[in-house]
């Protein structure tokens, strides 16, 4: 009873030396989208270049196919599915758990040839991940949300579990958050977004008029900026589209996209641009970076559009500029306040809007997440002498998928 026969576990036994079962998994969806290996949070040899995407405002449903060893069958005590959530950063080796969802398919049985069975992760299953359920994926420069489906046939004790782990895709369709219409940031005497904008050097101020700073992602910007009682000329003026990324209580910023609504539009627009450099040295320092309008990172695919009928002459005194252009082309996701805390003190990441011991004023020291942001640029007439005078006022905007 002591002498271990290797024919037989090779014949019939639970497989210590080769995998007793092939696990393979399709997921109801006939959509996949290309992955990107950055930030990835499975090993380089598991990688693919296509991954299945799934809706997280819906049940995921798939099928799960067992294939035993010919002339062969094999034990196991339960097979299930467990969806994960990982918080990816770039500074960090491996990936944080942020949520999971399991669910039993099938209790003890032999499988012999082939097996399929079919499983379903509900709403009811995915309420208990992210803010309210699934949240949606997201590679950025500095983090990434991704998403991991492993299937597990768990065998007796003697012997080892079989698991076979798919990358998912997420997407999550939402409808438009309360209050859409009117403002969900800091608000001006009339309601509206405060888009109030002083210009000293000009004795003026500017007007950004828009209905709403909630906006789908395949919408429209549509509003107005109005110049009053300039005594200098602007000469240009823009509206660009900022992607931040929070980590820490510091932020990455990168520009996605930049609508030009005075002057003229060329490859050299602002999202092109090389941020100005003060210093004797040529180097710029923290307060001069603060302090400037410009931003140092753009995204590969960022989108540089002009209005229709664009004035390029500079203005003086009262003037009236319209603004419409599309977010549709622009490379954005998801407005993600909170995704989760890298290593609070605490131990236990904060609710959303809520801040752990030893964070800041504002609760984000520590705090992951992705915000976007509208910032309107006036620039002034270049000089002998100097540079031309940047102005700038910017508004958070909150971003959601509609379809």
């Amino acid at each position: 009873n002591s002498i271990c026969s290797m024919d037989a576990l090779r014949a019939g036994g639970p497989g210590w030396f080769a995998d007793a079962l092939q696990i393979n998994v399709d997921l109801a969806t006939d959509q996949k989208v290309r992955d990107d290996p950055a930030l990835s949070v499975v090993a380089p040899d598991l990688f693919k270049p296509w991954v299945p995407l799934v809706d997280a405002s819906h049940s995921i449903k798939g099928t799960i196919t067992l294939q035993a060893p010919h002339g062969r069958r094999v034990w196991i005590t339960s097979l299930s599915v467990t969806l994960e959530e990982h918080l990816a950063l770039l500074d960090t080796v491996g990936s944080a758990l942020l949520s999971t969802a399991t669910i039993s398919v099938a209790g003890g049985r032999y499988v012999e040839g082939t097996c399929t069975l079919d499983f379903i992760l509900t709403m009811d299953d995915l309420a208990g991940m992210g803010e309210g359920g699934l949240r949606e994926g997201y590679i950025g420069d500095m983090l990434a949300v991704r998403h991991l489906l492993t299937v597990t046939a768990a065998r007796p004790w003697y012997t080892f579990n079989l698991e076979h782990t798919v990358p998912l895709a997420v997407q999550r369709v939402s409808p438009p958050p309360a209050g859409s219409a009117t403002t969900q940031g800091p608000q001006n005497e009339e309601g509206g977004p405060n888009t109030v904008m002083l210009i000293p050097d000009c004795n003026g101020r500017a007007e950004f008029t828009f209905e709403r700073d909630t906006l789908a992602l395949d919408g429209t910007v549509e509003g107005t900026v109005e110049l009053k009682e300039l005594s200098a000329a602007i000469a240009a003026a823009h509206v660009m589209i900022i992607r931040t990324e929070m980590l820490s209580g510091s932020m990455f910023e990168t520009v996605i996209g930049e609508h030009t609504i005075l002057g003229l539009s060329t490859p050299e627009g602002l999202a092109n641009r090389a941020i100005p450099k003060h210093a004797a040295n040529g180097l710029m320092d923290d307060q001069d970076f603060v302090a400037c309008p410009f931003v140092e990172f753009r995204h590969p695919h960022v989108c540089v559009t002009e209005q229709e009928g664009c004035q390029t002459l500079p203005v003086k005194g009262n003037a009236t500029i319209a603004v419409r252009f599309s977010l549709a082309g622009m490379p954005l996701t998801p407005t993600m306040r909170y995704v989760g805390a890298e290593a609070p003190p605490s131990g236990t990441p904060p609710k959303e809007g809520e801040k752990h011991q030893g964070g800041d004023e504002d609760g984000e020291d520590g705090v992951v997440g992705v915000r976007y942001f509208m910032r309107l640029v006036l620039e002034g007439q270049e000089s002998a002498w100097e540079p031309a005078p940047t102005y700038w006022n910017t508004h958070e905007i909150f971003l959601y998928r509609s379809r």
